[in-house]
């Protein structure tokens, strides 16, 4: 009996990786054989890398979007990442004491977007939640993006993002 169960589990786990790699909801398991090296960005944004061998941490690393087959694509992960953080930063700085009352529709929220038509990054106002972005209640929010982050990373920054679905 106990060498079913074991054959039986042997199964289930050879089963699962096959599901694994079949299933469409994991982007990039196809991209990764079993023991192929492949690169992630490390919470302090340095990048290492990994054998992929279907274990916890590469599914979690897939299906988070961090696991890339250069170092190259590693790289662009983290320029976005702290392209993101400076945003928060600033915004953060402006709001000062401030906070953003989502149920105060006199209070205008500002937010970057970027047009794809024209290559520019403008910026929007609402005074509800419209998306997951980042708000900030300073009208210079954009401006000072501009100024301190500049337009080819914030460009960056919003192409890359969806792009990759990031």
């Amino acid at each position: 009996m106990f060498k079913k169960r074991k054959d039986l589990q042997s199964k289930i786990e050879e089963l699962e990786k096959k599901i694994f790699v079949l299933d469409p909801s994991h982007r990039y398991a196809t991209d990764f054989s079993n023991g192929e090296n492949y690169f992630y960005v490390l919470d302090d944004s340095d990048i290492d890398s990994n054998k992929f061998d279907y274990g916890h941490k590469d599914y979690w690393r897939l299906n988070t979007n961090n696991a890339f087959k250069t170092v190259e694509l590693a790289r662009e992960k983290r320029r976005m990442q702290e392209v993101g953080i400076d945003i928060r930063a600033i915004s953060k700085e402006l709001n000062a004491e401030q906070k953003i009352d989502w149920f105060n529709r006199e209070q205008k929220k500002y937010s970057l977007v970027y047009d794809w038509e024209t290559e520019t990054v403008f910026q929007r106002f609402t005074t509800v939640i419209a998306e997951p972005n980042i708000y900030c209640l300073d009208i210079r929010f954009k401006d000072i993006c501009l100024d301190r982050i500049g337009v080819n990373d914030l460009k960056f920054y919003f192409k890359y993002r969806i792009a990759n679905n990031d």
